[in-house]
């Protein structure tokens, strides 16, 4: 059990500049963190995996020649098929950067794996939390950095002035940017695996799946996790 803390999520209340520093201070302060042989050992490392872009190409098979009894089903279906081409020009990207990856050496720090809007709260004394700790893991840095000017919630930034706030609190650091678009990449896989998965092999009710086709569709937006991660890294080509 942890205190209750009193405050509304930064998906709701944007973070001022001064808070964005602030989260680079915590981000850096974990990073740094210390801990016990006793419970390292006992953290997940992560490891430059396809799992989840490999789960999407399951999907996209999976849906292509399937006939569905539900609206749901087939809106997600006929989204997923307008979008395979750039998904599946992704997935090979993602492929070639584990393999770059793969060979090099990055040290492993104490990451939370899971930072955005919704797992910050903001106090009414405007004191920022970092909350929802189930996703810890040993990881390159760049796990955790690569959710600033991720496009994973709207923060009513842009990516310069995100990365200017958060950097000035974090300070300077040399940051992999393959390993960035790797961990970006394959994050948006994740979300879409995990809703596909919801959307099609589970029987939620009709609102709960409605909301996960929301989701998959908020990662092809303007802005959008997609862009977001292509802009950045220079795979503009792909859009």
């Amino acid at each position: 059990m942890y205190p209750y803390i009193n405050g509304c999520c930064a998906a709701e209340k944007k973070l001022s500049k001064q808070q964005w520093v602030q989260l680079g201070k915590i981000i850096k302060k974990l990073h740094r963190a210390t801990i016990p042989h006793s419970i390292k050992n006992t953290l997940p490392r992560k490891t430059f995996s396809l799992k989840w872009s490999s789960t999407v190409k399951f999907f996209l098979q999976y849906m292509q020649n399937k006939k569905f009894n539900d609206c749901i089903s087939e809106k997600t279906a006929s989204l997923l098929k307008s979008k395979s081409m750039l998904l599946l020009c992704l997935i090979q990207y993602t492929r070639e950067l584990q393999a770059i990856l793969q060979s090099q050496y990055f040290e492993h720090v104490v990451c939370h794996a899971d930072i955005h809007g919704w797992n910050l709260l903001i106090t009414p004394d405007n004191y920022l939390y970092l909350i929802d700790w189930d996703t810890i893991i040993l990881a390159p840095k760049e796990r955790d950095l690569m959710f600033i000017g991720a496009g994973i919630w709207n923060t009513g930034y842009t990516y310069s002035q995100e990365k200017f706030s958060f950097y000035k609190g974090y300070g300077a650091s040399k940051v992999n940017k393959d390993a960035i678009l790797y961990y970006r990449l394959e994050r948006i896989f994740e979300d879409i695996s995990a809703y596909c998965q919801h959307i099609f092999l589970s029987q939620e009710s009709f609102s709960a799946r409605m909301q996960s086709l929301e989701y998959i569709k908020a990662n092809f937006l303007p802005n959008g996790t997609i862009e977001m991660a292509c802009i950045q890294d220079n795979l503009r080509n792909i859009l």
